[in-house]
């Protein structure tokens, strides 16, 4: 392990989402692309989906953070080695969690939102 992920329990997303909570300038919605009462909902609504235990190994991601990573990727775009750096989190459990966590909104949101699939047509000759 890296010293940049042994920070993780100084410096991890939830410190962040802690951090943004106490300021009241909008960074909060900014960087999760909502307000807090909006996250919290969301978060309650996947958190059974959602939630890990904790490991002889390891400590689980909380809920809020595995959120928290997932809509700052959808609403920024930002490579999984980008997100490593912000939630002190490797790119190989980024890349679990966000299909995971996106998998479970859509599941408590599909009567509330309207999911499009692509498909792709192949040639044939």
């Amino acid at each position: 392990m890296t010293s940049t992920f042994k920070s993780r329990i100084t410096y991890s997303g939830s410190n962040l989402l802690e951090d943004l909570r106490r300021e009241d300038s909008g960074h909060f919605n900014n960087f999760c692309r909502m307000p807090p009462a909006t996250f919290d909902v969301l978060l309650e609504m996947i958190t059974p989906m959602i939630k890990k235990e904790d490991t002889n190994f390891r400590k689980a991601i909380p809920p809020q953070e595995r959120l928290a990573l997932t809509l700052h990727f959808l609403a920024t775009g930002n490579s999984f080695s980008s997100l490593a750096m912000t939630f002190k989190i490797s790119k190989q459990t980024i890349s679990t969690v966000v299909p995971e966590v996106c998998e479970a909104i859509i599941q408590v949101l599909q009567d509330q939102i309207k999911v499009i699939i692509k498909i792709q047509y192949t040639k044939t000759y």
